[in-house]
């Protein structure tokens, strides 16, 4: 076993190297022994895309000639990129997806936990009816997200509040039983934490106060929160305490020394004892001013070990603080929160977010950025996305790794990398903002592994495309580094030097004000449009006929798709053909990522102006 979250950074001797140290070596050499190598996530983010490569040879280079199989671990986009390395080597890897447990195999861990935890030969059939009940209200309440009720962390957290023999409150499992199926125990995600959270305060029975009202205002679940952010984050502001006398303090504190390190949410050694509680400190951290810029550069540091759970405590916490149809998004959250939701994608899922900033002095609604985070399942099939608005002068900052984005925001400013060594651009990434700061020394463009499984026609787009006023990046002194069929364009003062003369496009100018503006708002709709179901480009009806895509020129053009038959309506769905965008537009998917226009494409948005005369 290789963990390499422990090891040293990788680079072209860290197998061979180790083996040899170990004295396995030859026992490999002669099939005797086969290695595990966890950490792929934690490894790639510590060394640059020379190093990494270097550690993929050597693992190739010992691998080739044995007769045991060598197992890799990581997360995906980790495990994605070593699959392109492996490939570069001449590797077909297989890549095999750990999923959730299905319902059954969920409540069977679930149940084997509770008799773990109570150190009983034979488990409890009550027990087993009440994670039973617990398990079916979560799956009920997360309806399409039933992957949090399959994984492992949220089993245990599951099992604790049955069987958890520090709670005396459970020691009649009957009684939890009844109070499931009253409804009086919750059974969310956000509720199960808060659950612990409540059951930790009754550890204040143990103690003496002389002010015996103490037991109900300390330790409350905020202020618990609140220390453990402490312990995870730095100094924070302490939470509010009651009037307690001298002795009283002395008692808390003393007795705050061993609960805090020993609290549910940590493992006894300080860390965290789960994902999921993790997203949820982090969330809180984020929104409390003393710790929050801390806890962003922490979150923007994880590179590819985004906390999958950040995303979902965040939005359920925004959504229930805000009464607007758009709940108001930091904007420099948005990047972080993509991050975590991309990191709940499973083999087959997909993930794209689009930042649409433009400024209407006409239009009130306009004067904010509006946000939107699709999402695609195994089959093609769109899920609900969630849409946010944030400061259309906001700062979006994102980590080292960013995949399947569109910014248009002229008035904001985009930050990526976060003073890494290297950033990854994975295709298509389109972004249009004052300002764009590099912070890292090398760029490296890939092609996004999805494009593999369409067919020409429905090319998700293999461009990475930059557009700003203002290029913020003092590192980057070596050309980027394109891998697979990725093109890279870049457009603006910053870009005319070396390293990016290579890349640098020219737009071209269009006179007439009218075109320039109407070939925007063509862009602008059909960038929407994503994969669908039965090997189709189609959209929801409400998304392309919202005030942000029709206003201006943007009726017209879209009236001229419609009658050209390059779009159809299709009951809630508009759906593109490519096709026909190609004869009548003069464009191909792709294209609306590139400066690229052709006169055909003229012609159209000249009939599509002409409508109203």
């Amino acid at each position: 076993m290789l963990d390499l979250a422990k090891a040293a950074p990788v680079g072209a001797n860290t197998l061979a190297g180790g083996l040899a140290r170990t004295d396995l070596y030859q026992s490999f050499q002669q099939g005797e022994a086969s290695i595990v190598i966890d950490g792929l996530d934690e490894a790639r983010m510590r060394v640059t895309q020379a190093g990494f490569a270097a550690f993929i040879s050597d693992v190739v280079d010992l691998a080739k000639p044995n007769c045991k199989p060598v197992v890799l671990f990581g997360r995906t986009v980790a495990v994605q990129d070593a699959w392109l390395w492996l490939a570069e080597e001449g590797i077909e890897a297989p890549v095999l997806e750990i999923g959730y447990y299905n319902q059954e195999q969920a409540a069977d861990f679930a149940k084997i936990q509770a008799k773990k935890i109570r150190r009983e030969a034979r488990s409890r059939e009550p027990d087993g009816r009440a994670i039973d009940l617990i398990m079916g209200r979560l799956t009920s309440d997360l309806q399409a997200e039933t992957s949090f009720v399959g994984y492992a962390p949220v089993l245990i957290a599951v099992a604790k509040e049955v069987a958890d023999p520090s709670n005396p409150d459970i020691q009649n499992t009957q009684a939890l039983i009844s109070r499931i199926e009253r409804g009086q125990e919750k059974t969310t995600i956000t509720e199960i934490s808060n659950s612990i959270l409540s059951r930790e305060q009754r550890k204040l029975s143990s103690l003496s106060f002389e002010d015996q009202t103490l037991h109900n205002s300390l330790y409350t679940p905020d202020e618990q929160i609140v220390r453990l952010i402490e312990h995870l984050y730095g100094n924070t502001t302490p939470p509010p305490l009651p009037p307690m006398s001298v002795q009283d303090r002395q008692t808390y504190n003393e007795a705050l020394d061993t609960w805090v390190s020993e609290h549910p949410f940590l493992d006894g050694l300080g860390n965290l004892s789960s994902a999921v509680f993790g997203g949820l400190l982090a969330s809180k951290a984020l929104h409390t001013e003393s710790v929050a810029e801390v806890a962003l550069h922490k979150e923007l540091a994880r590179g590819t070990s985004t906390n999958p759970f950040l995303a979902e405590f965040y939005i359920e916490e925004l959504k229930s603080n805000n009464s607007k149809p758009l709940a108001m998004l930091q904007a420099e959250h948005v990047g972080i929160l993509y991050a975590s939701l991309r990191a709940r994608l499973s083999q087959g899922e997909s993930a794209s977010l689009r930042i649409d900033g433009e400024v209407d002095e006409d239009d009130d609604q306009m004067e904010t950025a509006q946000v939107e985070i699709s999402r695609k399942n195994q089959k093609d099939e769109e899920i609900e996305p969630f849409c946010f608005s944030t400061e259309h002068k906001g700062h979006f900052r994102f980590g080292s790794h960013i995949e399947d984005i569109d910014i248009t925001a002229p008035e904001s400013r985009v930050s990526v990398g976060h003073g890494t060594s290297e950033i990854v651009l994975v295709t298509p990434v389109s972004i249009d903002s004052d300002k764009i700061t590099l912070e890292t020394a090398h760029v490296v463009i890939e092609t996004s592994p999805r494009s593999n499984d369409r067919t020409p026609d429905f090319d998700i787009g293999q461009v990475v495309n930059l557009k700003t006023n203002n290029l913020d990046a003092p590192r980057v002194i070596r050309p980027p580094t394109i891998r697979g069929k990725a093109t890279l364009e870049v457009s603006g003062p910053g870009f005319k030097g070396y390293p990016w003369q290579d890349f640098a496009v020219i737009i071209p100018d269009e006179p007439d004000h009218r075109i320039k503006e109407a070939l925007h708002r063509l862009k602008n709709i059909l960038k929407l449009f994503r994969s669908h179901r039965y090997g189709t480009l189609a959209k929801k009806r409400e998304a392309i006929e919202s005030r942000r895509r029709t206003k201006g020129s943007g009726k017209l053009v879209l009236n001229q798709l419609l009658e050209d038959d390059v779009l159809r309506i299709e009951e809630r769905m508009y759906s593109l053909d490519p096709i026909r965008l190609s004869e009548i537009v003069g464009l191909k998917y792709q294209d609306l990522y590139t400066a690229h226009t052709t006169p055909t494409t003229t012609k159209f948005l000249k009939r599509a102006l002409n409508q109203n005369c």
